[in-house]
């Protein structure tokens, strides 16, 4: 996306796949225990992740995944339901 940084490369993609996966599995993990998503998005260990993004965008990653492993797969999840309002 123009104005978004450099164009990356094979080893790029291999890290934001890596921080994907590890979301995704993570938040399954809480998602199973009964956890609501925005404490589960607080929870997460992101490691070398960490400093990545806002947080308010992996609670906003949590908040869609568990839609989806609710079944709710199409629900829109604003920035701003992420950020509590």
């Amino acid at each position: 996306v123009p104005g978004h940084g450099p164009v990356g490369d094979r080893r790029a993609v291999e890290e934001i796949l890596g921080y994907l996966k590890l979301v995704r599995r993570e938040a399954k993990k809480r998602f199973k225990h009964g956890m609501a998503a925005r404490r589960a998005a607080k929870d997460i260990p992101l490691g070398p992740y960490r400093n990545w993004m806002k947080p308010d965008r992996v609670e906003q990653a949590v908040m869609k995944l568990f839609n989806e492993f609710k079944g709710a797969r199409n629900k829109v999840i604003s920035l701003d339901a992420a950020r509590g309002g």
